[in-house]
Parts: structure tokens; C-alpha cells; sequence
């Protein structure tokens, strides 16, 4: 698609100069050029399919490029800074030149520039100035201005579906000037020799909003950039100053060969505020430092500069009174010498004077699916005339068509603008067809400025024509607005339904139904033509078929002995095609319902979580499993699209769970497949819907009480039914004021007649999180709490406690108790020792028994879980001997007198102080070796630090006598 000067050769049709041949459609060369670092070294030289490719190459940031055309020798330079790294790519993103866009308007095109790094020239900077000087060193005198474009580098598909399309266009245009080159002339009516050719650099650099962000995490937003041009040589006396430009269709995939007259201005309105450094940004130059540069300012007479009328300006005004019509002239010098100069405009904001509407009628009635031709718009603004409908592409036969980057037809949806850029295929395009009942054309008015304006003609269609799917039985499979292609031909139907019931007979009823299309009002049989049949015994493919009659006997047959049964009929008429799928002798993760969520009610605010089952077979054999999911919103009865329902309702899927959550009350639609995998050798999906009428937060609810006959409600009724609203005050209903007077305590309510107490859902008044239960229409059933009262049983005697203990029905942390238990403090239980021996000599340790099991507790206890019997209430108190130990020590072995007197320990419980006793030393020639009960004169000796045995005391009197024991200077132990 290069350019080439040869093809004008051979045709005779080269001009002197040189210069001359560059107004050729086929020499369109040098458009404005963007690109990002890259990585595409994983991938190898193999193809690469991406939906969004910044992100699969890890696309960095935009960078400031470059373009230089040297007018002297025709060259021109793509300048790039690669910094340090030349093993990174970069992605370049140009325009078509040359013969595609001349033959066919191809627009902008993607391709990856690489360094051969391994194989670089080191080249002096004599000998790269022998090739290229930057203009920036010239020192020449030229015009400077600027101007915006935006860039999107994924698929326009991406902003369609969120919409962005139509307010993108408004804002930044429809357009994107990708210059060849500039020249001079007094108008365009002077031939191509009469005309200057003048250098020219032009730098594009990205917002700083754009700079943020990494290409590779921008998909879905617009790239917005400053594009600053510097037109050398080119002065204000040497007549008009036009730009040769292959413009871009913006966010489209079109271009066409145009020329621009540059003439730099804005229109205000009055009151307007004007900053002269922020219009030198604007209109001149975009990064240039405004401290160097001069400011003079004159008065326009006849929309000509009158330099014999000078103005004086502050730095900031308001536009209007004596600040009105004006050219504010800038100039900068270079650092070559040089002089930039440029004259910015300012007059009076206008719009445009619609002149004339071709080919079109307001009130006139199109249907879906009419060609229409597209309208001409002529307009005048400011002095400028303008219009839609020409032979752009300087066609020999003179075939006029639309101008493919100033006009854009939107067919809108639910709100969607889904734009449909035209373009000139071999003959330019003239007609269009309405393929929705909301279809638009946009129109780009421009002004001399280049400012713009947008005009709107609207199409609007309540007939659209409709096709019905159908079978015998009359039921209506599918029934939609016919959809057209860009020529305005019915598009065919190639359509998949799914069927799944648990029940054979079901799907054999199904199975053997015919097939009807009705094309606006026109019937036609659907023939069936093939079905494919899969079992774990059979697997037949793609098998010819006329007769769904003759086959029922055969798919009862494989239905019978199959583990599972699946078959796919292929019905179709022309080009209409319509699949119909039936699945049977499946579960879906145990369940015979395919239903992912199966509530009565669903409400707003609430996340409803269900598991991403997989399909098996009945011999648990795995078929497949969930793949996809999605969830739309209806507009009434049309329903919207994915992007547009995000606003109203999630649907987010982990691979092991799908979670629904709806922010706006209405109806929603669940489209969701199973992919099932090895069936006949090949993967298939089968589908499924669900539908959700989701409740607002102020919905209205109903609770019916439920309570029994022995606590019947005030007025003698067993049941109430309350109506709420949701969002106000709920509550459930309290024992004071509702019930009848009993001993009993109302714990709260349940939703399960079964559920006792500690059980219970609703205990207390309070009602929160309604949403939670599902339903319009909650039965609540009272749990009455009867209480509980202690037994004692203590030598025998078993006494009954007066208090009665009923269940939290709060929780508080800082005292332990839990909601649904009961709390007995056991302190509140008198015990008596033991009527058997010296009650001097039993100490109290606990309770135990019971509730309590086999501890001995003396604290607070709560009890949780079942009801108890009158048995698990007895408690029993639980007594320890206490023995009383005596200590006996022989003079003669000691070194002194120690006085240690007695000591009582609950038997098995510690000695206190055990080292008092353990302090005795041996007199000269003795060792202490610790204390002993003599047992049949033999001594035993006894651990004061261990926990004291009661066994070896007295069994009458409890009473332990301890000898201190030593050994001589022998080893023998004495006493």
C-alpha cells in the first residue's frame, strides 16, 4: 500500500516540480503516526488473536512523536525517542496510503515496529546531519497551530457496548487529520504547479490523563492527545494556507484523502472569559512556554485584520464591548533564530443556517428494514458553505456519495447508540438502511475555525416487521423485530434452543413437534434435515432426516438405556437455520431442576449465591459444566443489553460460584450455558434461562404469626397476619401487649413450627434483614419458653429450688451470656456436708451431675442446646476429706529446733507452702532426706509438692502424722 511516484510515470502524468505529484490521491504518504512500548517476544512469528492487544503485548504509556517533511528533498521522518532499550517493540499506529485508500478509504492500520538491534550502524552526527538537520535548527521563520485528536486502540465494539460512541464524537470529532503536507495558495482553484510546498513538524503528545494510565489497563477509554504543527516558511501574505490530510474516521476504521484551510480563530460569546496563555496553548502551541512569547493584538474590519487599528489587551478579559472581533497576533522566537508567528481569531460565536435537507421528510413512515437515501445537508456558517453529498473520492464516473468522516448513522437500543461509520467500497455510498426503530444520522458542521456543530436527523419506525418461531402444538419458541444487513436484506436466522425436563415422556413430547416460521405474517415449515444423537451406548453425528415421526421409536429406545440422552435436531428453510437441543437423565450437581435460584421473592441490596454446578449423568458419570453467564435488565418489555444492565444488577462468577446482586427493583433475565464436553467427539452448549421480578426496598410484605393453643394471643386467635413495608419500621410481635398472661416467656419467633429456643432466628422484637427469608408471604411461629428450676439432692433429700431460669435472648460478651442459654449461677445453691463422720472434716469442692455431667463446677454455667429433662436438672454437691497432718521431727538428728506445728489439705490438693517444712538441716554427720508415715515401722516417704494422698492417713480420724527421716554418714536411715 506504499505510495509510489513510478505509477504516475507509466501513465504520463508526472508534473515538474516534483512537488506537483504529491496532490495525487495515489501519493498520500506521510500520516501522523502513535505508538506505546510493547512485548511481543513470547509470541513468536505465529498469528495472535486478541480482543483488546495493548493488554496481550503489555502495552506501556503513549509517546511523543515526531513527524518532520522536508519540502526541499520530499523526505519524510518519523522521529521516535527509544530511550535506552532497543529489544522493545513498539505498536505504530498509521494511516493506509496510497491505492487501498484512494480505491477504497481504508483507514488507520496497526503494525509492530522492532529493532534489529544486533545489526545497528553507529553513524556520526556529521554523517546523520548529512541525511537529516531537525527543522528546529533551520532558523527559518513559520506558523505554528493546534489542534486535538483522540484515539482508541482496541475494537470499536469495546465503546459500543458501553455506549461512549456518540458523546466521543460531540466532544473531540469525528475526525482525526493525519497530515501529508502543507501549501500555500490564494485558492484552491490554482493548479497543483501555481501552489508552495512548505516544511513542516508536527508533534503529538499524549493529555496527562492519558499519559497516566498504561495502554495495556485502558481498554474502554478514549486516548486524547495535543497535536502542535509548525508550518516553516509559510507567512500570512503568501495567501491561504491549506493541509493536505488523509483524515481519519476517529473511532472508526475508514479515512479519506481531503484538504483542510487552516485558519486558526475561536468564536465567543460575550461574557465569555479569555486567558491569552491558555488560547496560546489552545490555538498555538500546546507545550511551548508562553513567557517568551510577544502579544499584539488588532481590530477586524470586514473579518480582515486591520493593523492600522491596534488593540490593547490584558492578560485575562472578558469577551465583549471593545474586546470583540479581534486577531491577537503571537510570536516566539526560536532557538535557531527563527520566528514562529500566528495570528488566532476571535469573533463572535453564531450557528450554523441550515440552507437546505435533501432526501428527507420528518413526517414521513419508514419500517424496519427500509433503504433509504441519505440526506444532504447544506449549510452556511460564519461565510463558509458546506454540505454532505459529493465525489469525494474523485471518482471518473462523477458518483457522489456521503462524506464518509463527517457523517455517522446510529441505530439506537434501549438507549445504546451503536454507530455504523459509512464508507466508499469502489463506489461512494448513497444509501442506507434502517435496521432499528430508533435510527439517527449525525452530521459534523464546521466553521472556518474548524469548530464544530452537530445536526441530527432522526428516523423512527413503530412498524418493524417480526418473525415467530413456532412448533405443532402452538407454542412460540422465539418471537423478535427482524434484524437487516447494511444493504437492507433480511439477515437469516441461525437460531439455538435448549430443552431439558427430568421426565422422558416429556422430551419424547417434545421431540416430536414440527417447526413453523412466520416472516411478517408469511409461514413457512421449517424442514428437519438432520439430528445428532449422543448416549454413553451411542454416538450418532449429523445424520440426514425428514421424518421426526419414524425416529421417536428409536430415541425412546436409546432414552431407555442410556445413562444419559441427548440429541440436537437441525431444522431449516433457505438460509433459516434453527437448532433445537433436548437433554434428559441428568442432574445438575444433584438436583433434578436446572434452576440455579429457586426463592419465592428476590429483593434489591441483597447478593443471591449460587453454586456453578456441573451436569452428570445418571450413573454419576460428569457431562459437562457451567460456562457461561449473563444478566439483563428489561426496559419494559425490551431488554438491555449487558453493559447498560451492569448498571442496574451484577453478575459475577468465580468458576465455583455465580453471585447475583440487583440495585433496581424489576424484571431481569439469567442467561446462562453448560458446556457439554465429548459428546460425539465434539463440545456443545446447552442453555438456559431464568427470570427474576426483583422487589424494591419499599416493597410491601406480609408475616403471619403463628402461636399454640397453650399461649394463645390476647383476643383468643392462634394467628395474625401484619402487613410491613420495607425500609419503615418492623418488628415482631411482643408477649406484653399481644398474649394472653402466662408463666411462660415468649423467647421469639421461628420459622419452622420445629425449632426450639436455642434455635430460633427471630429471638426478641427486633426484625432486621428481611430480605434474607425470600418470600412476600413469612410464616413466623412463637417459641414459648417455659423455664427451668434446679434440684438439689444432697444426703439423699432432693429440694426444688423457687427460681425459675429462663433463656437469653441477647448475647453481651462482656458478662459471657449467649442468646438461646440459660445461666445458673451455682453460688446460689446452699450444700451441707455429709451426715457420715466429722462434717469438721469434709470441705465443699462443687457441683456436679446433671446439667453438669461428670465436672465439679461452682461458677456460673450456661446451658445451651435441647430441652431437659426433670432428671438432667438434679444437681449433686460433691465433698472432699480433709486431712490433718502432723509432723514429728528427733532432736538428736536435727541441727536445732524447728517449731512447724500442723496443717489441713483437702485430700488430693496441694500443700501450702510445702517448703516451710522441707527447711529442716541435719545435724553434724546427718542429711535430711524429707518426711515418712511409719507403716509397720517401715517409713514411706511423702512428697510435700505433689498433691497429698488421703489413703495414708488415719480412716478414723483422717489424721496423717509424718516423721522427719535422715540418713548417717553410712547412708542408713535413721528416725
Amino acid at each position: 500500500f506504499t505510495p509510489y511516484l513510478g505509477m504516475l510515470g507509466t501513465s504520463n502524468t508526472l508534473l515538474d516540480p516534483i512537488t506537483a505529484n504529491y496532490y495525487n490521491r495515489m501519493t498520500s504518504f506521510a500520516p501522523i503516526q502513535l505508538s506505546y512500548d510493547m512485548d511481543a517476544s513470547a509470541f513468536g512469528d505465529g498469528e495472535v488473536t486478541s480482543d483488546y492487544y495493548p493488554a496481550t503485548y503489555g502495552g506501556t504509556t503513549y509517546g511523543t512523536y515526531v513527524a518532520e517533511f522536508h519540502a526541499d528533498t520530499g523526505k519524510y521522518y518519523s522521529v521516535y525517542d527509544l530511550g535506552t532499550d532497543l529489544t522493545r517493540e513498539r505498536m505504530i499506529m498509521g494511516g493506509i496510503t496510497g491505492f487501498m485508500e484512494a480505491a477504497s478509504g481504508m483507514g488507520a492500520a496497526n503494525q509492530i515496529l522492532s529493532i534489529d538491534y544486533r545489526h545497528l550502524i553507529k553513524l556520526s552526527d556529521e554523517e546523520v546531519a548529512k541525511d537529516y538537520t531537525p527543522l528546529t535548527e533551520s532558523g527559518e521563520d513559520g506558523y505554528a497551530y493546534a489542534e486535538e485528536m483522540q484515539y482508541y486502540p482496541g475494537n470499536e465494539a469495546d465503546l459500543t457496548e458501553r455506549n461512549l460512541v456518540y458523546a466521543a464524537l460531540k466532544e473531540t470529532g469525528m475526525g482525526t487529520h493525519l497530515i501529508n503536507f502543507f501549501f500555500s495558495a490564494q485558492s484552491l482553484s490554482v493548479p497543483y504547479t501555481g501552489r508552495r510546498v512548505y516544511s513542516s513538524r508536527i508533534t503529538v503528545t499524549p493529555t496527562g490523563e492519558t499519559a497516566a494510565t498504561p495502554v495495556s489497563e485502558a481498554r474502554y477509554s478514549i486516548a486524547h492527545f495535543r497535536v502542535g504543527a509548525v508550518v516553516y516558511g509559510y507567512k500570512e501574505s503568501d495567501g491561504n494556507l491549506y493541509a493536505d490530510s488523509l483524515t481519519l474516521q476517529s473511532l472508526g476504521s475508514h479515512a479519506m484523502r481531503e484538504t483542510l484551510c487552516i485558519r486558526t480563530g475561536k468564536s465567543l460569546n460575550a461574557g465569555d472569559a479569555v486567558s491569552l496563555e491558555s488560547l496560546y496553548a489552545e490555538k498555538v502551541d500546546p507545550t511551548g512556554s508562553f513567557s517568551e512569547v510577544s502579544v499584539h493584538a488588532y481590530r477586524l474590519t470586514n473579518g480582515a485584520v486591520n493593523e492600522a487599528a491596534a488593540a490593547s489587551l490584558p492578560s485575562r478579559f472578558s469577551y465583549g464591548g471593545s474586546y470583540t472581533n479581534l486577531a491577537v497576533v503571537f510570536a516566539r522566537k526560536t532557538a535557531a533564530g527563527g520566528t514562529l508567528r500566528t495570528t488566532v481569531y476571535l469573533t463572535d460565536r453564531t450557528e450554523p443556517t441550515i440552507r437546505r435537507v435533501t432526501d428527507y421528510d420528518e413526517n414521513a413512515e419508514h419500517a424496519v428494514g427500509d433503504v433509504v437515501k441519505i440526506p444532504d445537508v447544506r449549510y452556511t456558517w460564519d461565510g463558509q458553505d458546506g454540505n454532505f453529498i459529493e465525489n469525494y473520492f474523485a471518482n471518473e464516473e462523477g458518483l457522489k456519495g456521503i462524506h464518509i468522516i463527517r457523517a455517522v448513522k446510529f441505530s439506537v437500543q434501549s438507549g445504546v447508540y451503536a454507530p455504523t461509520f459509512f464508507e466508499c467500497v469502489v463506489t461512494p455510498t448513497s444509501t442506507m438502511n434502517i435496521i432499528e426503530k430508533d435510527t439517527r444520522v449525525l452530521y459534523e458542521l464546521q466553521n472556518p475555525y474548524g469548530e464544530r456543530y452537530y445536526y441530527e436527523l432522526v428516523y423512527r419506525s413503530d412498524s418493524a416487521k417480526q418473525y415467530v418461531i413456532s412448533d405443532s402444538a402452538g407454542n412460540v419458541l422465539e418471537q423478535r423485530d427482524i434484524t437487516y444487513d447494511e444493504n437492507g436484506k433480511r439477515a437469516a436466522l441461525d437460531r439455538e434452543f435448549s430443552f431439558y425436563d427430568p421426565a422422558p415422556s416429556t422430551v419424547l413430547a417434545e421431540l416430536s413437534r414440527r417447526l413453523t416460521l412466520t416472516v411478517d405474517g408469511s409461514a413457512t415449515d421449517l424442514g428437519l434435515v438432520s439430528y445428532t444423537l449422543c448416549t454413553d451406548r451411542v454416538t450418532e453425528t449429523d445424520i440426514p432426516a425428514d421424518n421426526i415421526a419414524a425416529l421417536t421409536a428409536h430415541f425412546r429406545e436409546e432414552m431407555d438405556a442410556g445413562s444419559y440422552f441427548y440429541v440436537s435436531l437441525t431444522y431449516q428453510s433457505g438460509d433459516d437455520r434453527v437448532v433445537r437441543k433436548f437433554l434428559c437423565k441428568v442432574t445438575f450437581g444433584g438436583k433434578r431442576s436446572a434452576e440455579l435460584l429457586d426463592y419465592e421473592a428476590y429483593f434489591i441490596g441483597k447478593k443471591y449465591v449460587a453454586p456453578c454446578n456441573d451436569i452428570y449423568a445418571s450413573d454419576g458419570t460428569k457431562l459437562g459444566s457451567a460456562s457461561f453467564f449473563m444478566l439483563q435488565a428489561y426496559k419494559g418489555d425490551t431488554l438491555r443489553n449487558n453493559i447498560i444492565s451492569a448498571r442496574y444488577a451484577r453478575c459475577e462468577t468465580d468458576g465455583y460460584n455465580v453471585r447475583l446482586t440487583f440495585n433496581t427493583a424489576g424484571r431481569y433475565r439469567l442467561s446462562y450455558a453448560y458446556r457439554l464436553t465429548g459428546l460425539g467427539g465434539e463440545n456443545t452448549d446447552f442453555s438456559f434461562v431464568q427470570y427474576f421480578d426483583v422487589l424494591s426496598d419499599k416493597s410491601d410484605v406480609h408475616i403471619l404469626f403463628v402461636t399454640d393453643e397453650e399461649h394463645p394471643f390476647a383476643d383468643g386467635t392462634l394467628q395474625k397476619r401484619v402487613t410491613y413495608t420495607l425500609g419503615g419500621e418492623m418488628a415482631t410481635l411482643l408477649q406484653r401487649e399481644n398474649f394472653l398472661p402466662t408463666d411462660s416467656v415468649l423467647f421469639g419467633w421461628a420459622t419452622d413450627r420445629r425449632l426450639r429456643p436455642a434455635l430460633a432466628t427471630l429471638p426478641g422484637g427486633e426484625f432486621e434483614n428481611y430480605g434474607n427469608y425470600n418470600t412476600t408471604e413469612l410464616s413466623l411461629y412463637a417459641v414459648w419458653d417455659d423455664g427451668i428450676r434446679v434440684t438439689t439432692e444432697i444426703n439423699g433429700v432432693r429440694k426444688t429450688y423457687d427460681t425459675v431460669y429462663y433463656r437469653a435472648t441477647t448475647t453481651d460478651k462482656d458478662s459471657g451470656t449467649e442468646m438461646g442459654a440459660y445461666c445458673i449461677d451455682l453460688s446460689a445453691f446452699i450444700p451441707q456436708p455429709p451426715t457420715d463422720g466429722d462434717a469438721s472434716s469434709y470441705t465443699f469442692v462443687g457441683w456436679t451431675g446433671g446439667f453438669l455431667g461428670t465436672a465439679v463446677r461452682t461458677d456460673k454455667v450456661y446451658l445451651r442446646g435441647a430441652e431437659l429433662t426433670e432428671e438432667e436438672l438434679v444437681i449433686r454437691p460433691v465433698y472432699r476429706r480433709t486431712v490433718r497432718m502432723v509432723f514429728t521431727q528427733p532432736k538428736q538428728y536435727a541441727a536445732g529446733t524447728y517449731v512447724l506445728g500442723s496443717a489441713s489439705v483437702p485430700e488430693g490438693e496441694l500443700l501450702q507452702n510445702p517448703g516451710y517444712y522441707l527447711r529442716i538441716r541435719g545435724a553434724a554427720g546427718y542429711t535430711f532426706l524429707g518426711w515418712a508415715v511409719l507403716v509397720d515401722g517401715a517409713p514411706v516417704m511423702v512428697d510435700l509438692t505433689k498433691p497429698i494422698d488421703g489413703t495414708l492417713a488415719d480412716p478414723e480420724t483422717y489424721m496423717l502424722t509424718l516423721v522427719a527421716i535422715f540418713a548417717d554418714s553410712e547412708g542408713n536411715q535413721v528416725w
